[in-house]
């Protein structure tokens, strides 16, 4: 039985830009943080360097798992991840929403003419970015739960208060179209979609519209480019195999860009 597997990453680059507009769903805090040890008899600068390194090696192979949603953000959502480079939501009906925070800006030390003290430091309104599944039907469902739970006493209603609330590896979209499933993945500051296509299945009927974005382009090495208010957002080259038994054989795969009518 032959089945065809394609990967794709969301790789989340804010590279500068005025944003525009505001967030779709209220941000949370992350949790946790990573910390990387590095050799006591290293110099400072050089330990400095190798910190730097290990930590965006680690960051990048690191796992993050998804939060269920039991009422501390918006109800319309059904789970939700907090990578390092913003929070993406899936809503309970299979849209993917990237919520990018906004870009961190010194205040003018020159004036006190602000609503905030003079010197803070403030933050420009973030950019969403909405992924829709065109023609499909999600059924969303979790995937293996993960050891960490985590919880919220934000504020004086307990009502709003979260405790030990579920976490997993990956959210399955279910059979998106027919003879497609999807699932979500995410690690770092990335997150990664599969599809897996069955046996005498089409990957045409794969199609999704991008909401919030001011431009799209697909770059000379493949990757997808997302022009936003921070800068540009890039959906590395797809990858896909087929399967054979224990053997993967590449299958060539790229995007293609169509207009809103076809």
């Amino acid at each position: 039985m032959k089945k065809i597997m394609a990967h794709f990453i969301v790789i989340i680059l804010l590279l500068g830009g005025q944003p525009r507009g505001g967030l779709a769903f209220a941000d949370v805090p992350i949790p946790g943080a990573v910390f990387i040890p590095i050799s006591a008899d290293a110099t400072p600068a050089a330990a400095a360097k190798a910190d730097t390194t290990k930590a965006t090696e680690a960051v990048k192979s690191l796992a993050i798992p998804f939060i269920a949603n039991t009422g501390q953000t918006d109800p319309k959502v059904a789970y939700y991840v907090q990578t390092f480079a913003g929070t993406v939501f899936v809503t309970q009906s299979g849209e993917i929403v990237y919520s990018l925070p906004g870009k961190q800006e010194a205040a003018d030390d020159t004036t006190d003419n602000h609503s905030y003290p003079v010197g803070q430091a403030t933050r420009s309104p973030g950019w969403v970015l909405t992924e829709t599944l065109v023609g499909g039907h999600p059924k969303l469902s979790a995937g293996t739960p993960s050891p960490t739970h985590v919880s919220y006493f934000v504020g004086a209603n307990q009502a709003r208060w979260t405790s030990h609330a579920s976490t997993y590896d990956a959210v399955h979209l279910g059979e998106v179209w027919p003879g497609v499933e999807v699932t979500l993945k995410a690690y770092g500051q990335n997150l990664e979609k599969l599809f897996l296509v069955q046996p005498g299945k089409s990957v045409d009927v794969i199609r999704l519209q991008m909401g919030g974005a001011k431009g799209l382009r697909v770059s000379d090495e493949g990757a997808l480019v997302v022009t936003t208010g921070h800068g540009e957002i890039v959906y590395t080259k797809p990858v896909a195999w087929q399967e054979q038994g224990e053997v993967h054989l590449p299958v060539e795969v790229s995007y293609r860009l169509i207009s809103s009518s076809s």
